[in-house]
């Protein structure tokens, strides 16, 4: 087991850099079907929706015997893409979880494919239980910066992927948003 989390550890640590950037995965990465669920239901304040989809999607990655290091790096790029997620409230989940706190540090002491996939569960899981506070405390950052600029550009006609795309958010979630 040590030297498979070596492998692992060897073969993502180009991630390590992604710690301090870690939205540039999302923007160069493209989503499966099954990642477009998680992240829709993360959006959507879904909890149980999303551990569902997380494990769906755990399951598959394990039933197609894929290579330690690359569960592992796979695993890691699931939560880099939740991470960036979080972040269209506006708000760093990140920085609630201490300073200098990164995913791959914390997923590279785990042994075995149950206890990755138990941390990978539970980072999810806390994940939604913050948005969902985020989300109670008021207003979303994006809608007011979505509201502003639609006031500024009142003249213009304007569409759900220009606003997006001006607030730095996903349409389908500023969409969700703006209907709360």
């Amino acid at each position: 087991l040590i030297i498979s989390n070596l492998i692992c550890a060897r073969a993502t640590a180009s991630h390590a850099s992604l710690g301090a950037r870690y939205h540039e995965v999302a923007e160069d990465h493209d989503l499966t079907q099954r990642e477009e669920e998680i992240l829709y239901r993360l959006r959507a304040g879904e909890r149980e929706e999303t551990l569902a989809a997380v494990d769906g999607l755990l399951d598959f990655w394990w039933k197609s015997n894929l290579s330690p290091q690359l569960f592992c790096h796979e695993c890691l790029e699931l939560c880099y893409l939740g991470l960036r997620a979080a972040q269209e409230t506006g708000e760093n989940y990140l920085e609630t979880l201490g300073e200098g706190y990164l995913p791959h540090e914390e997923l590279f002491r785990l042994r075995g494919y149950r206890q990755i996939c138990g941390w990978v569960r539970g980072f999810f899981g806390r994940l939604c239980d913050w948005l969902q506070e985020v989300k109670s405390r008021g207003m979303h950052k994006g809608v007011l910066e979505a509201k502003q600029y639609i006031l500024k550009n009142y003249d213009k006609s304007l569409t759900l992927q220009e606003l997006a795309q001006a607030v730095y958010m996903n349409p389908t979630y500023l969409s969700m948003l703006f209907k709360e």
